[in-house]
């Protein structure tokens, strides 16, 4: 993983068993199976922004009430970490587009992350099984709930 991706995101723990280490009061509600991070480029005049990462491929995706928390499958073991993502710095979430292309590609949700004075947008993009709507709705209902603004 780059220097920028652990810079940005904070890293996730997993047992041996490979679920994912949770604080005291979380508790997960929802995953996804097949899932990629990406950002969407950021250029100045000169160069790229340093909050772009390279794209985390394939990992399994769990929403909890706290966190996005990503763990790379298998396949991806070797280049990837787990990382996690604060709700709490998720300051907008763009909703899904739905349109004709829509149905011969990979679903994907985008949202905008701040943290230390920097944003970045982030893409999920959903390869596996699972309903991009009852994922967004989710992810919805918990910023909602945790009162972060307007999404």
């Amino acid at each position: 993983m780059s220097t920028s991706t652990t810079g940005f995101f904070q890293p996730a723990s997993v047992t041996r068993n490979g679920r994912p280490v949770l604080h005291q009061t979380e508790v997960e509600c929802h995953l996804l199976s097949a899932v990629d991070l990406e950002t969407e480029p950021t250029t100045t005049t000169t160069s790229i922004n340093s909050l772009d990462f390279p794209p985390l491929k394939s990992g399994l995706l769990t929403v909890t009430i706290h966190r996005l928390l990503w763990f790379p499958s298998i396949a991806t073991t070797e280049s990837s970490s787990p990382i996690s993502i604060s709700l709490n710095s998720v300051t907008h979430i763009f909703s899904p587009m739905k349109s004709i292309k829509s149905m011969f590609h990979s679903p994907w949700i985008r949202f905008q992350i701040s943290m230390h004075s920097r944003s970045v947008v982030v893409t999920l993009v959903i390869r596996g099984k699972g309903g991009i709507d009852d994922f967004f709705d989710k992810v919805l209902g918990l910023l909602e709930r945790k009162g972060l603004g307007d999404r």
